[in-house]
């Protein structure tokens, strides 16, 4: 984990660069705000192509709503999806899934913070709400959201 100030790199930044490298096309966010360790459901939110120029705006909200108290912290997943496709059965049923990377950050009013690999993957394979530990999914590649910021600020 590696902790990053907001006055370093402001979190709604961070995403538009993460736009610009990858492409609206290929991403896929999912921001859950937290108050008190809950998750505030009224405030979950996802965001892809089909609605990413509405991004900036509900970001601007709940950035004040940070600020405020409101929430005291917002996950992000951030999926992008690639080329590769993935055959996953599920109740006999085959399945064809696109193969994404999977990124984890978390913001507070004062800092991103960055995960490792092994964390993103320990994270996305938790329950939230219960702590137990959920299946394996075959089509995500876990990746470092620290060794993203890197490549990011050097670009």
């Amino acid at each position: 984990m590696k902790e990053v100030l907001q006055e370093h790199l402001y979190w709604l930044n961070f995403i538009e660069l993460i736009r610009e490298r990858f492409g609206d096309d290929k991403l896929f966010f999912t921001f859950v705000p937290f108050k008190d360790e809950k998750v505030c459901a009224e405030y979950y939110s996802t965001f892809a192509d089909d609605n990413l120029e509405e991004f900036m705006y509900w970001g601007t909200l709940m950035h004040a709503k940070l600020l405020s108290g409101t929430i005291d912290a917002i996950s992000i997943i951030i999926r992008v999806f690639l080329s590769e496709k993935v055959i996953i059965y599920e109740k006999r049923q085959k399945l064809i899934l696109p193969k994404k990377e999977l990124y984890h950050v978390l913001i507070t009013p004062e800092k991103l913070i960055l995960f490792a690999k092994e964390e993103t993957e320990k994270n996305q394979n938790t329950d939230v709400i219960t702590g137990k530990p959920l299946n394996h999914q075959k089509d995500l590649v876990y990746k470092s959201s620290i060794d993203l910021c890197q490549q990011l600020i050097k670009e």
